[in-house]
């Protein structure tokens, strides 16, 4: 299932630039980064990336495909190796916030270049309480403003070297990660299955947190 690697654009930045990132969670509708850490990072992407993505599927500027929603399982086969929680509006024209779960269930290198994040979203609020549905809550705002219609909003931090990997795009700007935003719903009880495609840190690098917008940092994730 290992995908080729792509090229990942950034807007106005080179390969490698300083970002600020900033704690905290957030506490209200426009603002859908909910939490990051505080201090300086260098943001790194991969370079010169071609080939074809996962089978899962991108999300182009229309949104892409949908994604499914089920109830969570109970499976032991359905491994957590870190969990967090956030909220998010419920949709760009609702700003009710909706309680969500972040569930991370593999992180796993699949090649020298690259990453693969595999993680659940799951809507922790009652019967009748409103349904979450992405659009461009979960995407990168660096790739257009309004955000990206996918999970391209996810980025790997290696705290301890002072960087942050992000998710991988290629030269059309099409997300290696679960696309289809606009038409993911996830209503109370029920929950997505995601991946992310991400920029890897060197092999030396064992253990890292995962950064999703809405979402408290997901931290000490073994690189399988």
């Amino acid at each position: 299932m290992t995908p080729s690697t792509m090229t990942r654009r950034l807007m106005a930045l080179g390969a490698a630039a300083t970002l600020v990132l900033s704690a905290g969670a957030c506490s209200a509708g426009s603002d859908k980064k909910a939490a990051t850490e505080s201090g300086s990072a260098t943001t790194v992407a991969a370079a010169s990336k071609t080939g074809s993505g996962s089978t899962d599927g991108g999300s182009g500027s229309d949104g892409g495909s949908a994604t499914t929603t089920t109830a969570p399982s109970s499976s032991d086969d359905d491994a957590v190796v870190g969990s967090s929680t956030g909220q998010l509006r419920a949709d760009p024209n609702d700003p009710t916030l909706v309680p969500l779960r972040l569930d991370v269930r593999s992180v796993e290198r699949l090649d020298g270049d690259t990453i693969e994040v595999r993680f659940a979203i799951t809507n922790t609020g009652e019967d009748g309480d409103a349904t979450f549905e992405a659009w461009t809550e979960l995407g990168d705002d660096t790739i257009t403003a309004s955000g990206t219609y996918d999970v391209g909003g996810a980025a790997l931090l290696d705290r301890p070297n002072d960087k942050k990997y992000l998710t991988l795009f290629d030269s059309k700007d099409v997300c290696l990660c679960t696309g289809g935003g606009a038409q993911l719903a996830i209503a109370p009880g029920t929950s997505a299955e995601l991946y992310a495609d991400i920029t890897a840190p060197p092999e030396s690098v064992k253990t890292v947190d995962l950064s999703l917008p809405g979402f408290k940092p997901v931290n000490g994730l073994e690189i399988s």
